[in-house]
């Protein structure tokens, strides 16, 4: 069958001459007969020569000649003498057929086996009658492939091989060898929805590695009938490869000048995370283009995989399909997929396109689209995401419908179309901004007229984060909203807007150095709830930090302009300026960390004398460290000793009353060991007094820190002012604060802080808390808060527990419960259903909870649903699941993809 010479430069290129293969082991000697292709060699049941192993050879075609020449057995003369001179029975032609028992069954009852010298009559029309475009050549010789006669002998051959190979696979074999399906050992695989992935063979190394310019293309087969310079006809474990390609069948015809090949018969071509399988190719080498009919595809990567009537693969730019169906799910599942006319694939770009696409869900059209766009990667590109559904008992429905523009690579915009039943039209957009100098984004919303509130609502949020110059650090926060009630009527879907009480507006600039830092700041609020904090316009900072040895030595200096948006409040200037120096002693047994340093604080007031403070303090922290060492645990006793003592005056007051920045500390374990007692620099908490604590950890024989248990107490020595464990600033000592730590196991953890009265023994603050978390997927959390004044009566009584559990393999629940025991008043119930298998999820969500900025209690009902198809993402609401990532730090969207 001669190829058509197409205009194309000679390569390099293999060609297989095996003197022995493993088809012809039960050969004899060898019988060469010249045709008008060329010389054509079979065996003969005259002599048994030792096995010869296949030869690959990867040449030119002037060296093959060579080769070829070499290692002929016999003469021509000798071999006119042994020319058969009968000509052989004609042959029907057999059509290739999917199922190769079949085609093996067709063949062998209608065709007699072939001679060496027979002629196939559709041979010489594969290529002689085809354009001169590649891909138009290559589907003339696809076409013909169906009317072209297979070697029956061969096709037996290949089939019993295959069967042998299958019955002689082991039983725990967990790849499908079809599609690259790697099914998990049955202990990897439980728990699992997805029980394997795609991977595809480690081949890509040495001659095969993509972009290696020495390889060559070499072609292995158990017997070859060759014509120098012309064509080869390969059967049986046909291999072609070459730099970044891989093409396996039983059958090929290969053309050494214009490297086109035709391949039947169980075809796999292959190519670094793209493998297709069909019964029919056709290849041109030279310009990277391969069509085949009823073909079978996998991207690795990107868990996809599909079926096409026609598919052509244009090298790692594109793969063009029609009659085309893809889905991401497991082999034997098509839960959904979409099918399509036309379909293009842009591997390296991240995307696909669809023409008269159809969503099927089950084989049943759903949904119809005359065009279809959907990501392979993460690449970004302009086009609709998802939208997303929920709905409320007080605005009804809300519809998100956003948009993607890729602007361009450090520039992108996201406008999304919000429609609120009972409220209207609401814009959200996200612009975002990337430059050498940091990340920029402006997110934006504007609803025209409020339904229900009658006025524009919208709201604005600018964020900066960059480093504009080496060891230079800047930072923006700005937001601000058009009323007090936007976060309660009108949460943001789409934009990433922190919901505060006051709105921060601020910007910063900070120089960070090897031991000094030097920053500048102004800070604004929006108040929603009315308590404006004071601004700081602005406020410089310089903070210095230097260790010689064991000696540290710091100075930390502040300038901040505190200014007051209502008339007749006090502005005024802050001068503050804190040295310290320290020492550290460790050891393996103990430690000493004495410290000591000035508090120094001068005012400029706007409508008042100016004031200036000076306060000094010092502290000595000490403790002891001892350890018993048993069989299967380690147990430590750490008695700890604070002393402390802070000068004073009259720090109690700040004009009247108030304190620009000034914050007391709340009574808990760690709080009681803190030197200054306040945070800010508008005050400290006069004192002498020693703090006593006591710790016992027990480690287990790994390492891993079993339980804890701790107390301390604060003893003041003279009178003080208010202090983390006194607030009346009379006490000679402090309440008892406990805390305890059990961790069982690697999966729980069994905590416990409380508050003991020191004269009645009485628990007055208790936090209770369970967290058990084996996996990702299993969940389940408890916590009792409890506070109650001296003489017995609760102030304070909630339980909060969340769980997230799975019900079997595929199905999954996640609820939430708080209640205020002490109002006997629910605050909210959640309940929520998933199901999951290994292509698609779903989420369905119900709420019903207190509403904000109420204070009788009154509640309202939501409901949730999210669709995520793996692969192409989520739509739909992910609300009512945030408590889970707030208990875990787990992002659920991590999981969107499986």
């Amino acid at each position: 069958m001669p190829f058509e010479k197409n205009e194309i430069t000679k390569i390099i290129l293999g060609l297989v001459v095996a003197s022995a293969s493993q088809g012809a082991k039960a050969s004899d000697a060898w019988d060469c007969v010249e045709t008008s292709r060329g010389w054509s060699c079979a065996a003969s049941a005259n002599f048994k020569p030792d096995p010869v192993p296949l030869t690959r050879i990867t040449a030119t075609d002037d060296a093959i000649e060579a080769q070829v020449t070499a290692s002929k057995p016999l003469t021509p003369d000798t071999v006119k003498d042994e020319k058969v001179s009968t000509k052989p029975e004609k042959t029907t032609p057999v059509a290739v057929e999917n199922n190769a028992a079949n085609l093996e069954e067709q063949t062998v009852a209608s065709t007699p086996e072939p001679q060496p010298n027979d002629q196939k009559p559709n041979d010489k029309k594969t290529l002689s009658e085809a354009s001169d475009t590649p891909s138009t050549v290559l589907k003339n010789n696809i076409d013909q492939l169906a009317n072209t006669p297979l070697p029956p002998k061969n096709i037996k051959k290949a089939n019993n091989q295959r069967q042998s190979t299958n019955q002689d696979a082991p039983l725990d074999d967990r790849r499908d060898r079809q599609l690259d399906w790697v099914r998990y050992a049955p202990l990897d695989a439980k728990n699992l929805v997805c029980k394997g992935r795609y991977l595809e063979p480690n081949i890509w190394t040495g001659q095969l590695a993509p972009g290696n310019e020495k390889s060559a293309t070499t072609i292995d087969a158990d017997q070859s009938d060759s014509q120098l310079g012309g064509l080869s006809v390969l059967d049986g474990n046909v291999i072609i490869e070459e730099s970044g390609r891989q093409i396996k069948a039983e059958h090929a015809e290969f053309e050494s000048k214009s490297r086109q090949a035709l391949l039947r018969t169980d075809v796999r071509y292959r190519e670094p995370n793209f493998l297709i399988t069909a019964d029919a190719m056709s290849a041109d080498l030279e310009n990277d283009v391969a069509i085949a009919s009823e073909a079978r595809f996998v991207l690795h990567d990107q868990h996809m995989r599909g079926e096409a009537l026609s598919l052509t693969r244009f090298g790692s730019e594109r793969v063009e399909a029609e009659d085309t169906l893809i889905t991401y799910c497991e082999p034997g599942s098509n839960d959904w997929g979409i099918r399509a006319a036309q379909m293009e694939l842009f591997p390296q770009e991240g995307y696909g396109e669809a023409y008269h696409a159809r969503f099927e869900v089950a084989g049943v059209p759903v949904f119809y689209s005359p065009y279809f766009y959907w990501p392979l990667d993460d690449t970004r590109r302009t086009g609709l995401l998802y939208p997303s559904y929920s709905s409320t008992e007080e605005d009804g429905y809300d519809i998100a419908l956003p948009y993607y523009i890729n602007i361009a690579p450090n520039i992108d915009d996201t406008l999304t179309t919000r429609i609120i039943e009972h409220r209207g039209v609401l814009f959200e957009n996200e612009a975002r901004y990337l430059n050498p100098f940091g990340l920029n984004t402006l997110a934006t919303s504007w609803l025209p007229d409020d339904n229900k509130t009658g006025s524009k609502r919208w709201l604005v949020d600018f964020s900066h984060k960059g480093t504009p110059a080496p060891q230079w650090t800047s930072q923006i926060d700005f937001t601000r909203v058009s009323d007090a009630t936007y976060f309660d009527d009108l949460t943001p879907v789409t934009l990433a807007v922190p919901a505060s009480d006051d709105l921060a507006q601020k910007a910063s600039l900070v120089y960070q150095a090897d031991h000094w830092k030097a920053s500048a700041l102004i800070n604004d609020y929006q108040s929603l709830d009315g308590s404006y904090p004071y601004a700081r316009m602005p406020q410089l900072d310089y903070a210095l930090s230097q260790n010689l040895k064991d000696t540290s030595v710091g100075l930390s200096l502040q300038f901040t302009r505190f200014d007051h948006p209502s008339a007749g409040e006090t502005d005024a200037d802050r001068i503050h300026a804190r040295p310290t120096v320290g020492y550290q002693a460790e050891t393996t047994w103990g430690y000493l960390r004495p410290e000591a340093g000035i508090w120094y604080s001068q005012y400029d007031f706007s409508n008042q004398e100016d004031l200036t403070r000076t306060n000094r303090f010092a502290s000595l922290d000490s403790g002891l460290v001892f350890e018993r060492q048993g069989e299967l645990s380690t147990q430590t006793l750490e008695p700890r000793l604070k002393l402390i003592h802070v000068d004073g005056d009259a720090t109690n007051t700040l004009m009247g009353s108030s304190f620009f920045d000034a914050g007391a500390l709340g009574f808990s374990y760690g709080n009681l060991f803190d030197t200054l007692g306040f945070t800010g620099n508008d005050r400290v908490s006069h004192t002498d007094q020693a703090t006593l604590g006591l710790e016992s950890k027990l480690y287990s024989i790994s390492g891993r820190e079993v339980f804890t248990a701790g107390v301390a107490q604060a003893h003041y020595l003279g009178d003080h002012d208010r202090r983390p464990g006194d607030a009346s600033g009379t006490a000679n000592q402090s309440d008892y604060a406990l805390l305890a730590s059990w961790k069982p196991s690697e999966v729980l953890t069994l905590s416990h802080d409380s508050r003991l009265d020191q004269d009645t023994g009485t628990l007055l603050t208790e936090n209770y808390r369970a967290f058990y978390r084996p996996d990702t997927d299993r969940l389940l959390y408890a916590n009792l808060r409890r506070t109650q004044s001296s003489d017995g009566n609760n102030t304070f009584n909630q339980v909060d527990m969340a769980t997230r559990w799975p019900i079997s393999h595929e199905w999954s629940a996640v609820a939430r419960y708080t209640q205020d025991l002490k109002a006997s008043e629910n605050l909210e119930t959640l309940a929520g259903f998933e199901y999951e298998n290994c292509c698609w999820k779903l989420r369905f969500t119900g709420q019903r909870s207190i509403i904000d900025g109420t204070t009788d209690f009154e509640r309202e009902n939501k409901f949730y649903i999210q669709f995520i198809l793996r692969g192409l993402g989520g739509f739909g609401q992910k609300e009512g699941r945030q408590f889970l990532e707030d208990l875990t730090g787990y992002n659920e969207d991590d999981n969107a993809n499986f």
